[in-house]
């Protein structure tokens, strides 16, 4: 979740050129808007761009029951970074409209010195009867051409309470090399407006031996009324989250951001004022979020289709 200035590079160029043809403009206006036919509804891709340098472009694929089966993400991080992906998969039992386990797999191609990493994380998911998200279970697998390595697993319990939720992490280091890896317990909590939108949330590490909590991260957000791309997803209520591995910035809520103002140890603080753009259907198609304090942008489009 950090600001990035890279140089703007060709490929991200070719990215956005190449998805901003498969729109056309509104009549006496700019918003585009996606052709096709008339379902064409679902979330196919979305493409991010951070101060016109860093670009993130994720798709989204299905199954033949409208479920994601998955999406993948293609990103730059910084300037030592030549290629990063991330892929995660989802699995289900027969007909279920909810997934029972994913795998999340990212892989990094370091420039100087050249080095790759890989990161396999295997997460069990548990939903109540009201379709909730109970209990999840990850084992985290990192290794590295470096010769560096870790091995952890995560159990986190989530409790929904009257106008808020709480999730508490647990991890524990299985192994690692070089030595150290140890991290605290977390305890993350978020505040819900009446649309069940994320409206404040903040982030502890819990440490056991000394009787203290670090503040990790703090937010405010405010919303529109309209709904949000990512609702027409089956697996929304896995990026409705403030502690998932799916979090970053503009975490999707059920509507769509006006503001959104943050405090991350060792990132700083920003605060944007959002504009969005829909097309005639409702549907957003652009969001740009301007944090005038740090000079930066963040430039969200999406994209849709029909199944």
């Amino acid at each position: 979740m950090s600001i990035h200035t890279l140089l703007f590079s060709f490929i991200a160029v070719l990215v956005l050129e190449s998805c901003q043809k498969e729109f056309s403009k509104e009549p006496g206006g700019s918003t585009p808007v996606p052709q096709g036919i008339p379902d064409s509804i679902y979330l196919d891709k979305v493409v991010e761009v951070w101060d016109a340098t860093d670009t993130t472009l994720t798709q989204f694929n299905y199954d033949n029951l409208k479920r994601v089966a998955s999406w993948k993400e293609k990103y730059s991080l910084n300037a030592l970074t030549e290629s990063d992906s991330l892929v995660v998969t989802y699995y289900y039992t027969n007909a279920d409209s909810l997934p029972y386990k994913l795998i999340a797999r990212e892989d990094k191609k370091w420039a100087s010195p050249v080095v790759y990493d890989i990161s396999l994380d295997s997460t069990f998911l548990f939903w109540d009867t009201q379709k909730r998200l109970t209990l999840d279970s990850t084992l985290s697998n990192y290794t590295s051409t470096s010769g560096s390595f870790n091995r952890s697993k995560y159990i986190s319990s989530i409790q929904y309470l009257p106008g808020k939720i709480v999730y508490q992490t647990v991890p524990t280091t299985l192994a690692v090399f070089p030595g150290g890896g140890f991290e605290p317990p977390t305890i993350d909590t978020a505040w819900l407006d009446g649309n069940n939108n994320i409206i404040r949330d903040v982030s502890y590490e819990v440490f056991n031996s000394i009787p203290t909590q670090d503040l990790m991260y703090t937010g405010t957000y405010t919303f529109d009324s309209k709904p949000n791309p990512y609702l027409t997803l089956n697996i929304f209520k896995l990026f409705h989250s403030n502690h998932s591995i799916t979090k970053s910035w503009f975490t999707p809520q059920i509507n769509n951001y006006l503001t959104f103002k943050s405090d991350e140890r060792g990132y700083g603080s920003y605060f944007f004022n959002v504009q969005n753009f829909y097309n005639a259907k409702g549907q957003l198609v652009k969001a740009i979020g301007i944090d005038v304090t740090n000079n930066s942008i963040n430039e969200r489009y999406f994209y849709y289709k029909a199944l």
